[in-house]
């Protein structure tokens, strides 16, 4: 759950009330403590981004979901003026060079790191193969489902047909590609090395 998650009234009549207050107790922690983040970028943000360790401190001490908070945060902050400024891009103008990627994949969603990927996979006259199967081979259903969303709605076309487009046709690497995309495949579940090999076969 983001800034300002709740639980339901459905669920908060099933819990016992201790634990429900806990909860809640969690959830204002942490958006205090990404509010005061927020307000400590804001600061480096007027000062040109000159407390490095700082900011190191900050970004490597968090983990993904407390700086998408802080993200959220910082990107609806009235003080910044209005922009609506995304901390990534803020980041990435900011820090530059090597420094500043690694600060802004901290800060990035998964999926959105993902779809940069595919972008520089797909979006281009040939295909970077190993870039693909870097993406597609360590998503979960759940992942791919998302990804798949993401990127159509930014691309107007679907995952699966920009991979078609854009591998050999009916090759070996294309039907498994189409093979990662479509399987609903239980990652939980233990199978022997040999039936997943002939699975992917």
């Amino acid at each position: 759950m983001g800034a300002g998650a709740s639980i339901d009234d459905g669920a908060v009549a099933s819990l016992p009330s201790d634990v429900v207050e806990k909860y809640r107790s969690g959830e204002t922690l942490k958006n205090e403590m990404a509010a005061e983040d927020a307000k400590f970028i804001r600061h480096q943000s007027k000062q040109m981004w000159k407390n490095h360790q700082g900011i190191i401190a900050l970004f490597t001490e968090r983990s993904k979901s407390q700086l998408r908070r802080c993200a959220l945060l910082y990107q609806q902050s009235e003080d910044m003026g209005g922009y609506n400024t995304k901390l990534e891009d803020e980041i990435h103008e900011m820090l530059g060079g090597n420094y500043g990627d690694f600060m802004r994949l901290l800060v990035l969603r998964r999926e959105d790191i993902d779809i940069e990927n595919l972008d520089t996979a797909l979006m281009c006259i040939g295909c970077e193969e190993s870039i693909l199967m870097d993406v597609l081979c360590t998503c979960s259903p759940v992942d791919m489902l998302r990804l798949a969303e993401l990127f159509k709605e930014k691309h107007k076309v679907s995952l699966s047909s920009k991979i078609e487009s854009k591998t050999p046709k009916a090759g070996s690497f294309q039907r498994f590609m189409m093979y990662i995309l479509e399987n609903a495949r239980d990652t939980d579940e233990v199978t022997a090395p040999d039936e997943a090999a002939a699975q992917a076969e």
